[in-house]
């Protein structure tokens, strides 16, 4: 078994973060939460030291590259709106970028980022990233995670 180094970056934001006019300011807020609530899962789960979050206030994700996990501004939505992708496999070379369910508000974020690090500490098998996780199960089942619990069929923790 090899150990994976502990990520100690945190959450990588666009490196047009507060430059950018389509960059809605709570961003750099939502971003210094969900970097907190990584850093503090990190330190509880080893499994999450892999994960690859990203953020970006537009669609554009500019500087963003490939990420296991985004966190995308919908443009020109008022208020600020959020949705969660994922990357999966899709041939040996081939990557698609899947979206999580629908748009959410900025205080949503964190909750949603719960519910899917506990899911896949639930679902996980023994040194699988969530990339791997990703791709064996599915997004559907990431997406779903979401939907319950902005649809009240589960609680946030």
């Amino acid at each position: 078994m090899t150990e994976t180094p502990p990520k100690d970056d945190g959450v990588l934001r666009c490196e047009k973060q507060g430059r950018c006019w389509r960059d809605p300011p709570v961003t750099k807020e939502i971003a210094a939460t969900l970097d907190r609530h990584l850093r503090e899962q990190r330190a509880l789960y080893p499994a999450l030291h892999t994960l690859e979050l990203k953020i970006s206030g537009c669609s554009s994700f500019c500087g963003l590259g490939e990420a296991t996990l985004l966190v995308v501004g919908q443009d020109d939505l008022e208020p600020p709106r959020y949705r969660f992708s994922v990357r999966t496999q899709a041939g040996e070379s081939q990557w698609h970028q899947i979206w999580l369910g629908e748009a959410l508000s900025p205080e949503q974020v964190p909750a949603a980022l719960s519910a899917l690090l506990d899911l896949f500490l639930q679902v996980s098998l023994v040194d699988e990233t969530f990339q791997q996780a990703v791709n064996r199960l599915g997004s559907k089942i990431f997406a779903e995670e979401i939907e319950d619990l902005f649809a009240g069929r589960r609680s946030a923790r």
